[in-house]
């Protein structure tokens, strides 16, 4: 029972609802009424988790127990009362269905890209997410070390960047990600500073892996992991949220999660982990490296991945952990691109003037001009500084 999924029925919600309404604000006692954030912050459990579970989508025995608690219910009792799964499998035996693993992976990723579109507006004035521009990428030689006779301040700076090949987005995508290598080197890196797109690209390119073969996307933000191994976040948070928007009305058993199991063993799976550098391990960030290295193993040693990193971690130690990763390096933006992006976005702000000044290109930009679709732009500037519409 400990590794289990619970959906809390419709009458446990509404006692939920009425006990955060009844609560003192946690740093204002003087009134009353939880937020969504609050009962996050007081459960130690992401806003997502909270979010889901007011709507009724399962979530890990765990997790609903935090949240149970937090408010001030006794867990066990009130799981054992209004658990619609548990309810439902006294009555009825658990379906035996065979799992469309495709289905379930592309459902995931569209909830996925729905709640990054729903963060970005939350924070930004939103048509920003509508804006975006296709950058190349550089693939390199990893980076070391400069070692020999040198003087000792210079000993730990790095050679000076190898580059391989330059490729335009579409060409990354075509070469690079539409081909099945045969060699070790099946795994990609990508690497650059922070704002350089590696998020947004990650998003690309699990839409490309969705859209032109029969491959599965799973993607993890790793600041998620809060601790867990890729195996257990997998098994335990991807599995059950993947599974219930597909099949709601199965509980997420031991044979669902050795059919997931053996899936990946089989190979054709894609994991995109996205923020190498925030994941928590210890002080250290680039600890993480080998943590990853030491997780790709069992039935994770068929999968590719596909990572993002920022270059200061990937290129931290002596000996980078991760062999067989193919490095790739965001370019920066060209001229071009930058008078690109500032059209789209007045043209989004519905305020084609408001770029008088900022680039000939954004004055010139007739009425109507709408940005390009998101199939064919592939990174996204966030904000515009000192840039505002009137």
């Amino acid at each position: 029972m400990a590794s289990r999924s619970v959906r809390i029925d419709g009458a446990g919600l509404e006692k939920v609802r009425q006990r955060m309404a009844e609560l003192e604000k946690p740093l204002n006692p003087d009134k009353r009424g939880w937020s969504q954030e609050d009962l996050a912050r007081q459960a130690y459990v992401h806003l997502s988790t909270v979010k889901r579970f007011l709507e009724g989508t399962p979530r890990d025995r765990g997790t609903v127990i935090s949240i149970l608690k937090a408010l001030e219910f006794e867990p066990i009792n009130f799981i054992a009362e209004h658990d619609s799964k548990l309810q439902n499998s006294k009555r009825d035996p658990q379906p035996n269905i065979d799992i469309d693993w495709q289905r379930v992976c592309q459902q995931m990723l569209k909830e996925q890209q729905k709640e990054q579109r729903i963060r970005r507006k939350a924070t930004e004035q939103g048509f920003e997410i509508n804006v975006f521009v296709p950058l190349g990428l550089i693939e390199r030689k990893q980076q070391q070390r400069r070692s020999g006779n040198v003087p000792m301040e210079l000993l730990h700076q790095l050679e000076p960047e190898v580059v391989t090949r330059i490729y335009e987005h579409d060409e990354f995508m075509t070469d690079v990600i539409g081909q099945n290598p045969t060699g070790k080197n099946k795994h990609i890196a990508i690497v650059g500073e922070p704002g350089a797109g590696k998020t947004t690209l990650l998003d690309k390119i699990a839409t490309h892996i969705h859209e032109n073969n029969q491959d599965l996307p799973i993607c993890i933000a790793l600041a998620s992991l809060q601790g867990k191994t890729l195996k257990d976040y997998i098994l335990q948070e991807w599995l059950l949220e993947a599974m219930a928007l597909v099949y709601p009305d199965i509980d997420v058993e031991k044979s669902h999660k050795t059919s997931l199991q053996k899936r990946l063993r089989h190979g054709g799976v894609w994991l995109l982990l996205d923020g190498v550098d925030e994941m928590a391990v210890g002080a250290n960030s680039c600890l993480s490296l080998e943590e990853i290295r030491n997780q790709l193993t069992d039935w994770l040693g068929n999968v590719r991945v596909v990572l993002t990193c920022r270059t200061n971690v990937w290129d931290a130690r002596l000996n980078n952990p991760l062999t067989g990763f193919d490095t790739y390096k965001t370019q920066e933006f060209k001229q071009e691109q930058v008078d690109d992006f500032i059209q789209q976005w007045f043209a989004e702000a519905k305020n084609i003037q408001g770029g008088t000044g900022v680039t000939e290109k954004a004055a010139r930009a007739p009425k109507g001009t709408h940005p390009p679709t998101r199939k064919k732009s592939a990174s996204l500037i966030s904000t515009v500084s000192n840039i505002q519409p009137k």
